[in-house]
């Protein structure tokens, strides 16, 4: 295989991604405190869409989406 701007001729690496920690940080890592999951986020509410071309699209978490449309609500989830 022959390099190119993510081949070496030895490795694959990502020349403009951040550095990533070495193995050996890993126990520092678990044993490190952790932030605190918030117990509440202030979200404004919002009404779902009146008029036919509107979508109403919400984040629900990791890759989860709820769209709201006037015909009816679509909830994704990759799993």
């Amino acid at each position: 295989m022959s390099p190119s701007d993510h081949f070496d001729g030895r490795r694959f690496f990502n020349p403009s991604g951040p550095a990533l920690q070495p193995f050996t940080a890993v126990p520092r890592l678990l044993l490190s405190r952790r932030t605190a999951w918030p117990a509440y986020i202030e979200q404004p509410l919002v009404k779902p869409p009146a008029a036919a071309s509107d979508v109403v699209l919400t984040f629900i978490g990791h890759s989860t989406f709820l769209l709201q449309t006037p015909a009816g609500n679509l909830m994704t989830d990759p799993v």
